[in-house]
């Protein structure tokens, strides 16, 4: 009987670790996917950063020539 009760405790101790790890595991690769998809983004900002100043410095060369 008190094999049994130490069975089950151990068994749920065991399944609660587990679980616990998986929340972890998924936690972390939630932040790692955030990050990936921050790092792309601001990716993007840097181009259209890009394209706005390449169009500024036509648009200023043109009023130049005039």
């Amino acid at each position: 009987y008190e094999n049994d009760i130490d069975y089950l405790f151990n068994n749920t101790i065991n399944r609660l670790t587990e679980l616990f790890l998986k929340f972890i595991l998924f936690v972390i690769n939630q932040q790692r996917t955030m990050t990936k998809v921050e790092q792309v983004e601001n990716h993007g900002d840097h181009i259209r950063l890009k394209t706005n100043f390449a169009s500024q410095s036509r648009r200023l060369n043109s009023t130049q020539r005039k």
